[in-house]
C-alpha cells in the first residue's frame, strides 16, 4: 500500500462482517483502517448493514451497505437529482464525501 497510486481505498464487506461477534475479525480491520489513515488516504467502508457496523465505524471518510440504501440505478439516481427530490440522509452524507474526494483529486 506504500506505492499504490490510489487516493480512495475501498474496504470490502469481507472485511465488515462479522465484526460484532468477533473481537478479533474487529481489531483486524481497526489495523486496515489504521494503515489507510497512515497513508493519508481516502476510505470507503462497504458492507455497513446493521447498526452496531455504522456506529463502530462511524469515523471513516464514507460508509456504505444496506443499512443506509440498497442499490439504486444511475439513471433513478439522475432523475432523483434532476428532479430536485430530498435526498435520504445518508445519501447526502456520502455525496459530500465525494464532493470532499473531488476537491482532493484537484489540488
Amino acid at each position: 500500500m506504500k506505492d499504490l497510486p490510489a487516493s480512495v481505498l475501498k474496504i470490502d464487506r469481507a472485511f465488515v462482517n462479522g465484526i460484532e461477534r468477533s473481537e478479533e475479525d474487529r481489531h483486524f480491520l481497526g489495523h486496515i483502517i489504521e494503515l489507510i489513515k497512515d497513508r493519508h488516504r481516502y476510505s470507503v467502508v462497504e458492507g455497513v448493514e446493521n447498526e452496531f457496523q455504522a456506529s463502530l465505524l462511524a469515523g471513516m471518510d464514507a460508509l456504505q451497505g444496506l443499512y443506509y440504501s440498497r442499490s439504486v440505478a444511475a439513471d433513478v439516481f439522475e432523475d432523483i437529482l434532476r428532479e430536485g427530490r430530498s435526498l435520504p440522509q445518508t445519501w447526502f452524507f456520502l455525496s459530500c464525501a465525494h464532493r470532499a474526494l473531488q476537491t482532493t483529486d484537484k489540488s
